[in-house]
């Protein structure tokens, strides 16, 4: 399945500094590990991540290895994502 996560701080950005240091090399091996395939970032929100996972719970436990998230410092909403379904309606039936 694929997640989109999009962060939500829970504290003023100077509470990060101490955990910055961290969060590069953990977010890489989320991606070179698979679960992680995409990233963003939405100025002055924060990461924004597409994430292969096999349930909800598998992809917020990748998230709780990030430093920040793990600090309590960031949370992620999760929205399952899937096949655009009503598009099948568009095609003819033979």
């Amino acid at each position: 399945m694929k997640f989109l996560a999009i962060a939500k701080l829970q504290v003023p950005r100077e509470q990060l500094a101490p955990h910055m240091p961290k969060e590069p090399a953990a977010t890489l091996k989320l991606y070179v590990d698979g679960v992680l395939e995409q990233f963003w970032y939405v100025e002055n929100k924060g990461p924004v991540f597409l994430l292969n996972a096999d349930s909800e719970e598998a992809a917020q436990a990748a998230l709780r290895t990030l430093p920040l998230t793990a600090a309590n410092l960031v949370l992620y909403d999760l929205l399952p994502l899937g096949p655009l379904v009503p598009l099948g309606r568009l095609i003819p039936a033979a």
